[in-house]
């Protein structure tokens, strides 16, 4: 049976009054509190709805509204916060990212957390007692506070789910309920495996990126060194050379080739300078890490299929 609380049809300065006389009495469960929103600003809807051993609470702002739920600790359980309509602010500690239509977060319902809209928005907060889901190695319990994305992948499906679930639970009977329960704790349980792994990936992406560029600002400011060899390189950034050769996978060419490149367009550009004209072409090879004058002339042919000595010429056209 739903239970409304509206402060739709009292005085805007009576509104906020009206929330905190009313809420204690019919949602004691889901521990309400009142917030610091100016009392004129105020305008929330309020329905509780009962899904027996679940519990739903939905709350539709007009405008500015903080919605708080106090710790639940006699009735250890899963918050799951479905945004429903517009946009909301994640709760502390669910990251930066505006909660938008059909994402969702989980708390752990022994903590405090709370809905925060600054404009018109409706979100659902459904209660899962652990009890009626019992938690098992990849429980969601492990991915509490982190935003799920309700517009791709596992995150929709789940999306869709919680919004069913929450239209059509409370007409059902608790042992229905109660089989639903079970199938959304393993439903959520995919989606945190999902975002885990996700997490990861991005993770294991920034880790590579960085080193990857720092790597490359390494090299560019020892390619002059003979001894710059894979060995070095991997032993003065302190990883290891299998790891410095993964990095270097995206970019098609291994770290060998891609030092002996940057070495001949150096050299190329140091032949090309009119300022260099006066140095040997054997004395910018060495000078750019090569230490065999028909090994230089050889790979410089190949890399830009002329000889060093006519790149030369050809700047001086």
């Amino acid at each position: 049976m739903d239970q409304p609380i509206t402060t739709g049809e009292v005085l805007p300065a009576e509104r906020l009054a009206r929330r905190c006389d009313s809420v204690p009495k019919h949602f004691a469960r889901f521990g309400s509190e009142c917030d610091g929103i100016p009392a004129d600003q105020f305008s929330v809807r309020l329905t509780k709805k009962t899904a027996c051993p679940a519990e739903i609470l939905e709350i539709e702002a007009a405008g500015r509204a903080v919605h708080r739920l106090r710790p639940r600790l006699q009735h250890p359980g899963l918050y799951v916060v479905l945004q429903v309509k517009g946009e909301s602010q994640p709760p502390p500690g669910g990251g930066t990212e505006a909660l938008k239509p059909n994402d969702f977060i989980l708390f752990d319902a022994s903590r405090a957390t709370e809905a925060r809209f600054d404009g018109p928005g409706v979100q659902a907060v459904i209660f899962i007692p652990l009890a009626a889901a019992p938690p098992d190695p990849s429980h969601p319990m492990r991915t509490v506070g982190r935003r799920f994305d309700g517009a791709e992948g596992v995150g929709a499906m789940a999306s869709g789910f919680l919004a069913t679930f929450v239209k059509h639970a409370p007409l059902l009977p608790a042992p229905q309920v109660q089989m639903l329960l079970r199938v959304l704790a393993d439903i959520l349980s995919t989606a945190s495996l999902s975002l885990e792994d996700k997490e990861a990936a991005q993770s294991s992406s920034r880790h590579h990126a960085f080193h990857r560029r720092r790597i490359l600002q390494y090299l560019s400011e020892n390619l002059r060194d003979p001894n710059l060899t894979p060995t070095t390189i991997a032993a003065v950034n302190g990883i290891s050379r299998r790891y410095l050769g993964k990095l270097f996978e995206g970019r098609g060419v291994p770290i060998t080739r891609y030092v002996w490149d940057q070495r001949l367009e150096r050299c190329r550009r140091e032949l090309e300078d009119p300022r260099s004209a006066h140095k040997q072409v054997t004395e910018i090879a060495f000078s750019w890490g090569f230490s065999s004058a028909s090994h230089f002339s050889r790979k410089f042919r190949d890399r830009f299929g002329m000889s060093p000595t006519q790149a030369r010429l050809n700047t001086g056209d």
